[in-house]
């Protein structure tokens, strides 16, 4: 049997290029920057949480990991974008993921005093305890810059090593 379209191609051709498009596309989302960032880190970065939400829907992926091993998550905690951290916790990515030099996303907004972002990640399990490479909390990195209040207003007691 030789079943052709309109176009003179046959049922594998055309799976062929709809293959090819769907790769193509998904290369693009995957597409990193010198850095390893790719689209998803910037818009999360940015705070682009429609952009955000179209990407993910389209094949990005949160576990996405850029050369400092920081993911999306990472980038909108330190930039203290609510919406799309609640965004990104709610694909069921884990709020403890830790980049190359072991900060986690809370280490991030707790640095830069992001209390809204702090306690979503805290409401999703995110570990207070991690260290990062210099042996800080997300507590002491919130303590050395200044930060500290929220930590002492939402915890009856803080263990010091």
């Amino acid at each position: 049997m030789n079943l052709k379209n309109s176009s003179g191609k046959s049922p594998l051709n055309v799976c062929d290029e709809e293959m090819l498009t769907v790769i193509k596309a998904f290369q693009t989302l995957a597409k990193k920057d010198s850095s390893g960032r790719t689209s998803l880190h910037k818009a999360c970065g940015s705070g682009d949480f429609k952009l955000v939400k179209s990407l993910v829907s389209s094949g990005a992926s949160p576990l996405w990991k850029d050369n400092g091993g920081w993911t999306p998550l990472h980038a909108a905690s330190l930039k203290g974008h609510f919406k799309i951290v609640k965004y990104l916790l709610k694909t069921g990515i884990s709020p403890n993921q830790q980049a190359k030099n072991l900060d986690s996303p809370l280490h991030d907004a707790s640095e830069n005093g992001h209390n809204d972002v702090v306690q979503i990640l805290l409401d999703h399990g995110a570990n207070v305890e991690l260290k990062n490479e210099k042996g800080s909390t997300p507590f002491d990195v919130a303590a050395d810059e200044g930060f500290i209040l929220f930590y002492l207003k939402h915890f009856d007691f803080i263990i010091f090593d």
